[in-house]
């Protein structure tokens, strides 16, 4: 892996790569951001909803996030920080934490996608930023706006304590990272019993193998999200039970760091590649060795533009997590943003050829060669070789004459699996899985209007939006409408080979329009996915004699078949 020469060549980069970042999505933030003190959205992060008006007829409340990252870089002093210091950025700090009260539901809560809402989402990440934020202005000595921005964000860890998202790690760890602030900030005891109640939940949900259920499968994106959180938390609190949380998170990750510096993708449970930097480098600062060569080849990821950062994703989710992060990563450096706490030294990854049974993840390593295939999500795969050649696919997309839209990156535990490992070190996984029908649909095209109506005033009563935010989840993430088509996916490694043996066939007659290999692309509903990859598409690595046109053909006729064969050795 040659882990010594990389962290000693990225070491000299920390933290100035990661300070050039927020600079330069700082200045992104502020042109987000409402600076007319006469207005009454002064300190509005939503641009959309201040100053283009037409677009969105509530604030969103995730951009507001982003004052965290004005409240660091104001306290924070470095070379090139322009925000440092100055008198209206602090003003705006205050002005967005005011904005953010005002925006808010009666009960506490906040709205993300649509008017009332109440998302346990937007309520969690925005009460832990607005929290940092005001712990950063209690170390400045701002004691008297501290007390003034209290009680509504009081109201929100009330409102968090009593709610919760099992289905979705990431959120529930925001949440514990907010109710621990609530503590710090009041020193109340209930507060403290609160965050302990709600530590023992989010730790419930890491499963043996060392990650965090998101809609009942492993997402490395939001790993590294929940990374984050978990260590800052950390930071903050001395615990053991964090402690070793954190240790098998990060041993977890890094199976999932691909060769090339970055990690995840399509191939998790939500199909997103967040690579955020803190977590990692708040581990790695105080010795953890996986965390350094993680952060080591990081570093140069974002060095040479292979991930995405603040500058490349939308507006958005720059604010939401990626600007953040990486603004306390740039603190990181000075020495100061540091503290005690977070894991002990973990155990160094050696050899990276592992079955991960429950998250139906298999990662094999050999040589210049590196490959990650989901048998829980079709066989969806993902490989690396000589060169940083990036191979892979997403499964198939099928579109039929009847305008129905089928994928073979089907979601879901109930797939058929099998994973057999040799004496050789060979190993073969199968999967047999039905295409699900996609949802294509635009529905506010037809039904803005009688929506904007039910959003404004039926949801106004707290049942009929919890309600509504159940079923909605149910039909856009969760739901499956399976097909009469049928994937079996064979892949076996041995013999320095790769190879990939694909069988599709009907139940019943159809009438194909387009039959394609997806190159690299979610299907399924994450609205952080498809965001910037540096390969752009996954080369499906399709045999010479591949052609769409006559496997339509067969495929009407029954069935279709393909194998391909990679060269998988050093």
């Amino acid at each position: 892996m040659a882990a010594e020469s990389e962290m000693e060549m990225d070491e000299a980069e920390f933290p100035e790569i990661y300070r050039k970042i927020a600079m330069l999505g700082a200045s992104r933030l502020v042109s987000l951001l409402d600076r007319r003190p006469w207005s009454p959205t002064y300190g509005c992060l939503d641009r959309e909803y201040w100053h283009y008006k037409t677009l969105i007829e509530f604030p969103r409340a995730v951009y507001q996030q982003g004052v965290l990252s004005l409240a660091l870089l104001h306290r924070y002093p470095f070379e090139g920080n322009v925000f440092f210091g100055r008198p209206e950025v602090f003003d705006w700090v205050r002005a967005s934490i005011r904005f953010w009260a005002t925006s808010q539901n009666r009960d506490g809560s906040s709205n993300e996608w649509y008017l009332h809402e109440r998302s346990f989402c937007a309520t969690a990440f925005t009460a832990w930023a607005i929290s940092e934020s005001l712990l950063l202005l209690r170390e400045s000595g701002e004691e008297e706006f501290v007390s003034e921005a209290l009680p509504p964000f009081l109201r929100a860890t009330s409102w968090l304590e009593s709610r919760s998202n099992p289905l979705v790690a990431n959120q529930m760890a925001a949440s514990l990272a907010a109710l621990c602030n609530a503590f710090l900030l009041t020193n109340d005891p209930l507060r403290r019993q609160s965050y302990e109640k709600r530590k023992c939940e989010v730790l419930g949900m890491q499963r043996e193998e060392g990650w965090f259920s998101e809609y009942l499968g492993a997402d490395i994106g939001y790993s590294f999200l929940i990374l984050d959180l978990l260590g800052h938390v950390g930071k903050r609190m001395a615990d053991d039970a964090l402690k070793r949380s954190l240790e098998r998170l990060l041993v977890f990750l890094g199976y999932f760091i691909h060769p090339d510096g970055t990690a995840g993708g399509v191939y998790g449970n939500r199909g997103t590649s967040h690579c955020f930097p803190y977590g990692m480098e708040l581990l790695a600062a105080i010795g953890n060795p996986t965390a350094r060569w993680m952060a080591g080849r990081l570093r140069r990821a974002v060095a040479e533009g292979r991930v995405a950062t603040p500058l490349t994703v939308d507006d958005q989710y720059m604010a939401y997590f990626y600007l953040n992060s990486f603004t306390l990563a740039a603190a990181l450096g000075d020495g100061r943003a540091t503290g005690g706490g977070g894991p002990s030294l973990g155990p160094w990854i050696v050899h990276r050829n592992r079955y991960f049974d429950e998250a139906g993840i298999l990662v094999r390593e050999s040589g210049d060669s590196y490959a990650v295939v989901n048998a829980k999500k079709g066989g969806v795969w993902r490989a690396h070789g000589k060169e940083m050649k990036v191979h892979g696919d997403a499964g198939y997309v099928m579109v039929l004459q009847d305008g129905r839209c089928l994928s073979s990156q089907r979601l879901g535990p109930d797939a058929t699996v099998r994973f057999k490992e040799e004496g050789d070190g060979s190993c073969e996984l199968s999967i047999e899985t039905p295409f699900c029908e996609l949802d294509m649909s635009l529905p506010l095209v037809k039904w803005v209007v009688p929506f904007k109506i039910f959003s404004k005033w039926i949801l106004r009563l707290t049942i009929f939006a919890s309600l509504f935010g159940i079923v909605l989840k149910k039909v856009k993430i969760m739901r499956r409408n399976d097909s009469e088509v049928e994937l079996k996916r064979r892949f076996r490694f041995g013999d320095g080979v790769m190879e990939i043996q694909d069988t599709i066939h009907s139940s019943q007659p159809i009438r194909i329009r387009d039959l394609m290999l997806n190159p690299g692309l979610p299907v399924v509903h994450s609205p952080s996915s498809q965001l910037f990859e540096s390969v752009i598409g996954l080369t499906p690595q399709v045999s010479r004699d591949w052609d769409p046109r006559a496997a339509v053909k067969e495929l009407e006729g029954g069935q279709f078949g393909m194998i391909r064969r990679i060269p998988f050795a050093s």
